[in-house]
């Protein structure tokens, strides 16, 4: 296989510089389901790249469609006093392990982690 070096590279200037010019003081619903791996910008994320000329492209992990129902649904509550009653069957696992057993705790499959696409 030959590599091909591109033309492609990030933008440096890490800071928005243009400022939003909103009426008011932006809400926390500008901030909702915030991904912390930078995934999904929020809609405020989105104002600001628009307001300095960013193109944005709507992403949505195909996982997260399939589990904001089933987390609507549920009665966190209820959850939160079986996972601790239970505590004792997954407090000792490993990471990988624990995410396994809460995977099939709430019915889900359970993460790919370490998946690559090469060996």
């Amino acid at each position: 296989m030959n590599m091909r070096l591109l033309g492609n590279s990030f933008y440096t200037n890490a800071n928005w510089e243009k400022p939003l010019r909103l009426k008011s003081v932006p809400g926390p619903e500008m901030i909702r389901l915030f991904d912390q791996n930078g995934y999904r910008l929020t809609d405020l994320e989105v104002l600001y790249a628009e307001a300095n000329q960013q193109l944005t492209v709507a992403h949505r992990n195909e996982r997260a469609l399939k589990l904001e129902p089933i987390f609507a649904g549920m009665d966190w509550e209820d959850a939160a006093r079986e996972l601790i009653k239970r505590k004792n069957e997954w407090h000792g696992l490993d990471f990988f392990a624990q995410s396994v057993w809460k995977c099939a705790f709430f019915g889900l499959r359970p993460e790919g982690f370490k998946m690559v696409a090469w060996e």
